[in-house]
């Protein structure tokens, strides 16, 4: 089952989940600003944050202009779906975000890439959602029975 037309598709998810994986990459040695100006499309992408959808190169760039150094996101992807055409693919995994070494926050993102026009990977929309907190300890109940 599947065929030719499968191994094509798996050969396009492992593709595009190479260059989710240099996009992390470059995340880390040359700066979140950078890696989303190189790998997300310059015209189309958009990158979804709460409450807001910023697209392009240069306003995606903006968006991390207050960024501060000390702050790294780091992601894999684990899953996604690719196109038989071979030209569009959907990379999804966790991302984290330290600060100092020191965990900020951990979620799930998910990309869509698309081949550009020289066969380049570039992302058209990418959006992250954070793990909810973990919850709070139960309470100990009161041995006199009071609220609270």
């Amino acid at each position: 089952k599947g065929g030719a037309a499968a191994d094509a598709s798996d050969a396009t998810l492992k593709s595009a989940m190479a260059a989710d994986a240099a996009f992390s990459e470059m995340a880390q040695t040359a700066g979140i600003a950078e890696a989303f100006g190189k790998y997300m499309d310059p015209l189309d992408g958009k990158m979804i944050s709460p409450g807001e959808i910023t697209t392009g190169e240069a306003a995606i760039r903006a968006a991390f202009k207050d960024w501060p150094a000390d702050l790294k996101m780091a992601w894999a992807p684990d899953m996604g779906h690719a196109s038989k055409s071979g030209d569009l693919a959907v990379t999804s995994g966790r991302f984290t975000r330290t600060r100092d070494g020191a965990m900020v926050s951990t979620g799930r993102y998910v990309t869509t890439w698309r081949k550009d026009a020289s066969g380049a990977w570039k992302g058209v929309m990418d959006i992250g959602v954070a793990d909810p907190p973990p919850a709070p300890p139960p309470r100990e109940p009161d041995p006199e029975g009071r609220p609270g």
